[in-house]
């Protein structure tokens, strides 16, 4: 019987891909721009950094959450 969590896979893989958001995000000026605090006048911009939609380029958030549950599995 194995002691695998698929839910918490789940999860690491939704983190991960939250993760490979934020970094191909970064490659756009504006939103490197945003990144580091910069004043931007950009809607979309302002959508995504002030809106529940943050968690989807919230990479430095989504890093945590997996090595916080890498750990866990791993001492399963």
């Amino acid at each position: 019987m194995s002691n695998r969590l698929e839910e918490l896979d789940s999860l690491r893989g939704i983190a991960s891909l939250t993760v490979v958001i934020h970094h191909t995000l970064l490659t756009l000026p504006i939103f490197l721009a945003a990144h580091q605090h910069e004043q931007i006048n950009s809607t979309i911009v302002k959508i995504f950094t002030n809106s529940p939609l943050h968690i989807i380029w919230g990479g430095h958030e989504a890093v945590i959450l997996f090595f916080v549950l890498s750990g866990f599995v791993l001492s399963l």
